[in-house]
């Protein structure tokens, strides 16, 4: 998995190339404001061992020598929502909005390669169509083309 570093006024974060959203134990704790940001969030995390192992895992950050904890959208929901600091209610709110971006764009992507797979398979029919115009098939063979070409075309079997 390939992270990428975002900076912002509010708090710093790792992206993913699939739009994820991920942070560190010192990036949650420094959002939060804690004075010491890595320790506190880790001591947190092993008070609440059952809520936090499966929303975190290890990696390996470029510039690190050693494994760095990182927490998912769900760990770093929990870990704000477990917080008695001032700081929490705008760190939330940021993340739920950034976390709502992210879910957005990948869908716009998905639409996008959905109508590129569309374009592509619409160029072919009319490919077969004009085949069908310069050969005169009979209109029993036009017919069921055409019904092929509707398949193809919405994926649905008539």
């Amino acid at each position: 998995m390939k992270l990428k570093l975002i900076q912002t006024r509010l708090c710093n974060y790792y992206l993913s190339d699939k739009n994820e959203m991920y942070m560190t134990r010192r990036q949650v704790g420094e959002a939060l404001g804690y004075a010491n940001p890595r320790d506190t969030i880790k001591r947190k995390h092993l008070r609440n061992r059952e809520q936090f192992d499966q929303s975190s895992k290890r990696v390996k950050l470029s510039g690190k020598p050693e494994e760095t904890v990182i927490y998912s959208k769900q760990g770093i929901l929990r870990l704000i929502v477990m917080s008695n600091k001032p700081e929490t209610n705008e760190l939330f709110d940021y993340i739920y909005s950034a976390l709502a971006f992210f879910r957005q764009k990948e869908q716009l992507k998905e639409t996008a390669a959905k109508a590129k797979r569309l374009d592509e398979k619409t160029h072919l029919v009319k490919v077969m169509i004009d085949w069908m115009k310069k050969t005169h098939v009979s209109s029993e063979v036009e017919e069921q083309v055409m019904m092929k070409a509707i398949e193809f075309l919405t994926e649905e079997r008539f």
